[in-house]
């Protein structure tokens, strides 16, 4: 919403095509403070249109059509998704947002224990919130966890570490989800502060997580994995992480 660009997000869309051998349009959008909610969301699903316009062209299958963000941009990875519901299209297969930014209050526990990471930590939230809804009272795109109604959404899955302030209210949108009947994965990582896998891209944790991640969206968008001798696929570090996988069949930008 305030940070990042698509240079700093190449990487990740990079890794994606590379492991899934999938198309990857990533798509810039205007940031905060110059340009408050809710321009990220419109231009967010303006490409998400585009994308749906040009399938044919692009050479993708519609059916198979996923949005993916992390932090801000899994915050609007889930407002595109709540606005493509609302609008009767496009029709997306799958959400994964990254530890999402979906709560404006400030108000769970780890909004308050979660000081002084020197990432991404409660001042630095407050301050990003503020420049985003520039005095407006949150709608459900800024907001996604204050959504009245989550229901018609695709399977979503949701990553977030227990050292991140976006904890609880992640936790928090994961029951929502599943109550509003949304299929939805959900996996907790202990000590595993925010973004932890930008910074310290080599640590077993974010391989790990990076292994999940690929096989759910593997799974997610139809596609046969090809093992290799690197291949982190099997759960050999539990200790690293506790996943709570609550779908029963199933950076800052």
């Amino acid at each position: 919403m305030c940070l990042g660009d698509l240079d700093y997000e190449h990487t990740t869309a990079v890794k994606i095509c590379e492991e899934l051998g999938v198309l990857v349009v990533s798509s810039g959008y205007r940031k905060a403070p110059e340009h408050p909610h809710p321009a990220q969301v419109n231009d967010c699903y303006a490409a998400l249109c585009w994308m749906s316009d040009n399938a044919t062209s692009l050479d993708f299958d519609l059916e198979r059509l996923a949005i993916f963000g992390g932090s801000a941009g899994g915050n609007l990875a889930l407002a595109t998704a709540l606005k493509a519901r609302d609008l009767a299209g496009p029709a997306l297969a799958y959400i994964m947002a990254l530890y999402p930014m979906v709560d404006h209050r400030h108000a769970t526990p780890s909004a308050h224990q979660i000081t002084d990471t020197g990432v991404w930590d409660r001042k630095t939230n407050i301050e990003a919130w503020e420049w985003f809804l520039a005095g407006q009272t949150p709608d459900a795109y800024a907001a996604p966890l204050h959504a009245e109604n989550l229901a018609g959404l695709p399977p979503t899955f949701i990553d977030v570490g227990t050292a991140d302030v976006f904890r609880d209210e992640d936790i928090a949108l994961a029951q929502r989800l599943l109550a509003s009947g949304v299929p939805t994965e959900l996996h907790v990582y202990p000590g595993v502060y925010h973004a932890a896998e930008h910074y310290a891209p080599d640590a077993e944790a974010a391989r790990h997580m990076w292994s999940v991640r690929i096989r759910a969206l593997s799974k997610a968008l139809r596609i046969q994995l090809t093992p290799t001798p690197t291949d982190t696929s099997a759960d050999t570090d539990t200790d690293t992480d506790t996943d709570t996988d609550t779908d029963s069949n199933g950076h800052h930008n």
